[in-house]
């Protein structure tokens, strides 16, 4: 996964915390099963795109909503992640 990191990376959690590359090398992954609806993407430039989607974890129950930007430097790099609880 950290391949396609780009070296600037840095996410807001669902949580409020602010994470960078560094911190997702140390990530424990759950093993929770998960879904993805509504993926949209838009064109910010030509080498940048946002990506929006809603993100279900079935086991848990619980929706987020989702943002990503990514950059093409040499191939696509995720540079920016967000995630949000959605609305009930």
């Amino acid at each position: 996964m950290l391949e396609i990191l780009h070296k600037d990376f840095k996410e807001f959690g669902k949580s409020g915390k602010t994470f960078y590359k560094d911190d997702i090398q140390n990530a424990q992954l759950d093993t929770d099963e998960y879904e993805i609806y509504d993926f949209e993407e838009y064109t910010l430039a030509e080498d940048v795109k946002l990506c929006t989607y809603t993100l279900v974890n079935k086991t848990q129950n619980q929706s987020t909503n989702r943002s990503s930007i990514w950059k093409f430097e040499e191939s696509w790099k995720l540079i920016f992640h967000q995630g949000t609880e959605k609305d009930k």
